[in-house]
């Protein structure tokens, strides 16, 4: 619920008063926590309740992987966020000039 907030305040409504760029990691990261928990933790539930596995291998096999690509995208979102935050505050003038785009493209090097 928290991470369809995020998305909604920071895309439709522009609610969010943070530097662009942190803005789009914080997008990224919603994103990324919504596809685990649509292919993790619903997956994981129903399993749970029905006292076994019954959704089928494929969708097994899409669980599994999603679980070591939510980490590693989890932990190199938090990474980009650190440092970029690091990198705003020590270069306060140069980070005013920074597009949505350098967000997205940091993002895009750290995969």
């Amino acid at each position: 619920f928290g991470d369809s907030v995020i998305l909604i305040a920071t895309i439709k409504y522009k609610a969010i008063k943070l530097h662009k760029v942190m803005i789009a990691v914080m997008q990224h990261l919603a994103v990324c926590d919504l596809l685990q928990t649509f292919f993790r933790v619903f997956p994981i539930t129903l399993a749970i309740w029905a006292d076994g596995w019954f959704l089928g291998q494929w969708l097994c096999n899409i669980e599994f992987n999603m679980q070591w690509l939510g980490l590693s995208l989890t932990l190199s979102l938090t990474g980009t966020m650190t440092t970029l935050k690091l990198l705003t505050l020590k270069n306060p003038i140069k980070a005013n000039t920074w597009p949505t785009r350098f967000g997205h493209k940091s993002l895009r090097s750290r995969l």
